[in-house]
């Protein structure tokens, strides 16, 4: 999923935006709040994310469309993953930042 080319800019600026607004919602709610966090982080990557998904907050991203979780994937406290990322299998990510 890409982010809709009319408006240029300001539509990427926008969704960038209401991505922070999410993700900031997503790193301060309780960590036995599973539900509200998958409903959050399906609505950060705009679709369902599998079930078997564990994200240790805090979590980043830009704008969020794109990133594809697979089943069993556990993200680690403090990961920046970027936009339109394939994340696949068992997996762990304890970087801050997806390319260091």
């Amino acid at each position: 999923m890409r982010i809709p080319h009319e408006g240029g800019v300001r539509t990427v600026a926008e969704r960038i935006e209401h991505v922070t607004t999410l993700t900031s919602r997503l790193n301060v709610l309780p960590f036995d709040d599973k539900a509200a966090r998958a409903a959050l982080l399906s609505e950060i990557v705009g679709k369902p994310v599998p079930d078997s998904v564990t994200v240790y907050p805090p979590f980043y991203t830009d704008h969020g469309l794109g990133i594809d979780f697979g089943e069993h994937v556990f993200v680690n406290q403090g990961c920046n993953v970027p936009a339109n990322t394939l994340v696949t299998g068992s997996a762990a990510f304890a970087r801050k930042q997806w390319n260091d």
